[in-house]
């Protein structure tokens, strides 16, 4: 119960500071994380679709570097087949340097 309300806490903070992020591609419409399972997932529009893409990115995990924070996705489900070919080959068992203001806040609650 109580990793569930953190979640949920973690979530809306995560999405306040992404929210801003996504504005030049699109709009975040929900993120939810699940410590637990190392699971997040985001729905979004994407500028010039009018249908949300649903993403999960899977066996997460963040750390703190030389240079920033960095997040390691294990695995990666798009909604829409061609933009998870993309994220299959592109972000998938890949590390990605996030944002300060996003790591920042991450690294405290994920």
């Amino acid at each position: 119960m109580l990793g569930a309300l953190k979640d949920k806490a973690s979530s809306a903070a995560l999405k306040a500071a992404a929210k801003r992020y996504m504005q030049p591609y699109g709009v975040l419409h929900t993120l939810h994380i699940d410590s637990k399972a190392k699971r997040i997932e985001a729905s979004v529009t994407l500028k010039g679709e009018t249908e949300p893409t649903h993403i999960v990115f899977a066996s997460y995990r963040l750390e703190k570097e030389a240079k920033g924070y960095g997040l390691y996705v294990g695995s990666v489900t798009v909604s829409k087949p061609w933009l998870e070919a993309l994220a299959k080959r592109f972000v998938e068992n890949k590390r990605w340097i996030l944002p300060d203001e996003i790591g920042k806040i991450a690294i405290k609650i994920i």
